[in-house]
C-alpha cells in the first residue's frame, strides 16, 4: 500500500483571502481581521505578508505600499494574493483559526504521546495544558471546548509509571 504524506489541516485559500484583504484594505480593513497573528499562517509566505501588512497599517499605510511587501514574496505569487477575492472577512478568520487551533492540538498531541513514551509526568502535563488551551481558545467551536475539557479531566486522573 503506498502511503501519500500528510498535511496539516490549513486552509491556504481563506489565508491568502486574508492577506490580500490586509494589503490592499490596511487600516480600513474589517477590524476582525487583525485578531489573527503570522502564527496562525500554515504558509510561511502568507505569515510574512501578514507580518509586512500588520506593521503597515500601524503607521496608517496599506501594506501594497511597503517595499517590505517584496521582501516577503515574489512578484508573481504577489500577483495571485492580488487577484483573490474577498468573501466575509468574520468567515475567512474563522476558517484560518480553526485550521490554526487543529494544528496547534496536533502538534501537542504529538509531543504528549512522546512525553508518555519518555515517562516524563512534568512534560506530559504540560502537553495537556497546551491541548486543553488550544481547543478551549475564544475561537474554538463549544463541541470542541468540552471534549477538550472531558479529556483533560479524565487524563489528569491517570499516573505516569516510569
Amino acid at each position: 500500500m503506498r502511503r501519500t504524506p500528510w498535511t496539516p489541516p490549513a486552509n491556504t485559500t481563506a489565508e491568502r483571502a486574508l492577506v490580500s484583504m490586509a494589503l490592499t484594505l490596511g487600516p480600513d480593513a474589517d477590524p476582525a481581521i487583525w485578531i489573527l497573528t503570522a502564527a496562525d499562517f500554515y504558509d510561511y509566505r502568507h505569515a510574512a505578508l501578514w507580518k509586512v501588512a500588520q506593521e503597515a497599517c500601524k503607521r496608517g499605510e496599506r501594506g501594497y505600499q511597503s517595499p517590505a511587501m517584496f521582501d516577503a514574496a515574489t512578484g508573481p505569487y504577489l500577483a495571485l494574493v492580488a487577484t483573490t477575492a474577498w468573501p466575509s472577512a468574520a468567515a475567512l478568520v474563522e476558517r484560518v483559526r480553526d485550521a490554526s487551533a487543529t494544528r496547534r492540538m496536533l502538534d501537542a498531541c504529538w509531543h504528549l504521546c512522546a512525553a508518555w513514551a519518555d515517562a516524563d509526568r512534568a512534560r506530559w502535563q504540560g502537553e495537556i495544558a497546551k491541548i486543553a488551551a488550544a481547543a478551549t481558545g475564544k475561537d474554538a467551536p463549544p463541541d470542541r471546548q468540552r471534549a477538550a475539557n472531558a479529556y483533560a479531566h479524565r487524563a489528569s486522573r491517570y499516573e505516569v509509571h516510569p
